[in-house]
């Protein structure tokens, strides 16, 4: 008896340990495995702008098309198989749904008939009764218009109330933060987008543009601008101003692609948290 109680233990611990070998596996691939992003942009003068974007998650079992021209369009694929579409429209349900729709209008007119008929004998039959009923006195309908005019002020009221609690609310924020360092908010929410920036920039960088503003001056106090960005110099890019015309334009090729780990995303959130000041300020907010 022990050595068969002994093997069911030893089956129950190998299940829960494979249930939870897969329950960490699966939320080590769902924080560590890359949300990876590709962007092309091309703009000429005939064709205007054309912006076409893919993102891919858990190695292309998810997948997010996306592309503009002139009407926006996109796929959704899961596991290859393409699950909602803007190209997709369901015309033969709308058909069906319009011939059942006549076949019920067609049956309602023919009850219709026959209540109206039916309505008519009795009526005929009921018409020397009514001679000798006595009519009731018709009234307004007072207390209807009441109630109605009470209804809107309540409704009145509670949006008033409504507001003025958000208008508090937002009072009791401000306030909390005067009462506090906002330069200690303003430093903490800064760090923690630029951690995020640096983790979404893109990897790969190919840029070949040409542009130009309404006025030469500004076209040159932006290329001084670009010129001060080391980031540039060690991507693929190519910047060309236009000083000689007069209208502002911005044409050539933009493909970008870079990818991130939802683990950043985590390590905001927790930082967050952990920080008291920020999660008093976020339990103020919600």
């Amino acid at each position: 008896m022990l050595g068969i109680l002994i093997t069911v233990l030893k089956i129950i611990g190998i299940v829960l340990l494979v249930i939870i070998g897969l329950v960490l596996a699966i939320l080590l691939c769902l924080l560590f495995v890359p949300l990876r992003y590709g962007i092309w942009v091309n703009s000429t003068e005939d064709s205007g702008w054309n912006v076409s974007g893919k993102f891919t998650y858990l190695l292309h079992m998810l997948s997010l098309s996306l592309a503009y021209e002139e009407n926006l369009r996109f796929r959704f694929k899961l596991f290859g198989f393409t699950v909602l579409s803007s190209d997709s429209k369901p015309k033969k349900k709308v058909k069906k749904k319009k011939e059942s729709a006549s076949k019920d209008v067609q049956t309602d007119s023919i009850e219709n008939k026959d209540e109206v008929m039916d309505t008519a004998k009795q009526d005929s039959v009921r018409e020397p009764e009514k001679e000798n009923v006595e009519k009731p006195d018709i009234k307004p309908e007072n207390k209807e218009l009441k109630s109605n005019k009470e209804k809107k002020k309540e409704k009145s009221k509670a949006k008033k109330e409504k507001k003025d609690k958000k208008g508090n609310g937002i009072k009791d924020i401000l306030a909390f933060i005067n009462e506090n360092d906002i330069k200690y908010y303003i430093h903490f929410f800064g760090q923690q987008m630029a951690y995020l920036l640096n983790k979404l920039k893109p990897k790969t960088v190919d840029c070949d543009v040409r542009f130009a503003l309404d006025n030469p001056a500004h076209t040159g106090w932006i290329t001084g601008l670009l010129a001060t960005v080391k980031w540039i110099y060690k991507k693929n890019v190519r910047v060309i101003p236009d000083f000689t015309s007069d209208k502002m334009f911005l044409y050539g090729n933009i493909y970008l692609r870079g990818s991130m780990r939802l683990v950043t995303v985590v390590i905001i959130l927790l930082r967050c948290w952990f920080d008291k000041r920020v999660r008093e300020l976020i339990k103020k907010v919600l």
